[in-house]
């Protein structure tokens, strides 16, 4: 295996970790929005998550995206988290979101790089 097809495998497990994990947190730690009104797993997974979380799952699609391949469940998954990402951390202002990820993105990307070459 090459090191990018390994750095691209070692992003792809951290979108799934990113997701399994939002998933956990609400099977575990549950929301009481869950019991008002039914939703879906990972609907109710994201809202009840806290925002660090989003912004490590966000930041792991992101580089995903930009440096491999990502299928469409974890393609849909990962609009869905930065829909969420955008209400939570910016009241739903695309433009504030923009600006954040293209001043945050070279120091993430470098810090998922790092990481993915670590392993």
């Amino acid at each position: 295996m090459t090191n990018q097809t390994a750095s691209a495998a070692s992003v792809l497990r951290a979108v799934a970790m990113a997701a399994a994990i939002l998933v956990v947190f609400a099977l575990t730690g549950g929301s009481s929005a869950a019991a008002k009104e039914p939703a879906a797993p990972h609907q109710v997974a994201l809202a009840s998550s806290p925002l660090a979380t989003l912004e490590r799952a966000f930041w792991a699609c992101d580089y995903a995206g930009t440096n491999g391949s990502v299928d469409a469940d974890t393609g849909i998954a990962c609009i869905e988290l930065t829909r969420e990402l955008k209400m939570k951390k910016f009241n739903g202002d695309f433009e504030a979101l923009v600006a954040w990820w293209q001043q945050h993105k070279p120091a993430q990307h470098r810090a998922l790089r790092a990481a993915a070459e670590r392993r």
